[in-house]
């Protein structure tokens, strides 16, 4: 589990190595926005620059790839069905941010881990004020978010 995207974990199994492969999903709104946030943060080094080429949360909302999530783990897909058949065949646990600490109990006992898993969440851009979101920006990232909505919501459903 990390930071880690598709290119990684395709090394590491072309190196012959037996992983198995975790992850945490977020909200893809709630993912972009604290993205935004962060690079516009001082805790960002290049967030001068960033800030000069995105002013506006909707500039950065148009370049963003489509099911970035998804596309961050598996790779390339064709449809929502063949995501599914590719994250079962390479992940064996996806748990939600909104739901952490149920997700990381839930990742303690179905992979029969000794140490209790604690929650740790820590914002790095100390972004204490809530922005209001357009409604552009909202559109977008969902039209262009389709496929990780959906994954996001079946996960999410399974801790309600």
């Amino acid at each position: 589990m990390g930071h880690f995207s598709w290119a990684d974990i395709q090394y590491w199994r072309n190196q012959e190595l037996p992983i198995q492969c975790a992850t945490i999903i977020r909200d893809p709104l709630d993912r972009f926005v604290s993205n935004y946030n962060y690079n516009c943060s001082d805790a960002h080094p290049g967030s001068a620059e960033f800030r000069e080429r995105f002013p506006k949360m909707e500039d950065y909302a148009h370049q963003l790839p489509n099911d970035y999530q998804l596309y961050t783990m598996i790779g390339a897909f064709f449809d929502f069905d063949h995501a599914l058949e590719l994250l079962t065949k390479y992940y064996s646990f996806i748990g939600v941010t909104e739901h952490l600490g149920a997700s990381l109990t839930h990742f303690q006992t179905s992979h029969g881990l000794a140490k209790t898993l604690r929650e740790h969440r820590e914002n790095k851009s100390q972004t204490l004020v809530q922005v209001e979101i357009p409604d552009l920006v909202r559109q977008i990232v969902d039209a262009k978010s389709r496929n990780d909505l959906r994954l996001h919501r079946l996960v999410r459903d399974f801790y309600n």
